[in-house]
């Protein structure tokens, strides 16, 4: 009855939503292509701009253990997720998050993805600024610490 129960509050729950309104649910029809190239995406780029970075700041033993450690939690991590999709049959984390843990949960998932959102292009643009600056800076021929502060307002 439990589980009965709470599939009517998360059918309640997706009714509210805006893409049942506009009478578009989606149901995990991306392409494995484009899920492939997002996760490249993220994860090549970002990597191919903080590894060299992070292996310089903390040394080449303690950088190595810390991306293993990374690799566990996320492979533990899509483990469960995956498990979590087969339990419940959704797909979405959202959903997902909502049938496992209720109405609080889907406040946690979507604010955790919205710092992703806002953190993520933010350390680009600060790594990107950190990388043009002195560029810049040699074009101009000035040294001046505002043009890390412009290159970013310009980003």
């Amino acid at each position: 009855e439990k589980s009965q129960h709470s599939s009517i509050q998360l059918e309640e729950f997706l009714a509210k939503t805006d893409n049942a309104k506009s009478g578009h649910v989606h149901h995990g029809k991306s392409s494995v292509l484009i899920v492939t190239l997002n996760t490249i995406n993220t994860v090549v780029g970002g990597g191919i701009l903080t590894i060299p970075y992070t292996v310089y700041q903390s040394g080449l033993v303690l950088s190595i253990l810390s991306i293993f450690l990374s690799m566990l939690f996320g492979i533990s991590s899509i483990y469960v997720l995956v498990k979590c999709k087969e339990i419940t049959g959704h797909y979405g984390i959202g959903t997902i998050g909502y049938e496992c843990f209720g109405r609080k949960s889907i406040f946690i998932v979507y604010t955790l993805t919205c710092i992703l959102c806002l953190g993520l292009p933010s350390s680009f643009m600060i790594i990107f600024s950190d990388a043009a600056t002195p560029l810049v800076e040699k074009m101009l021929g000035v040294e001046n610490h505002m043009i890390r502060y412009l290159i970013l307002a310009i980003c």
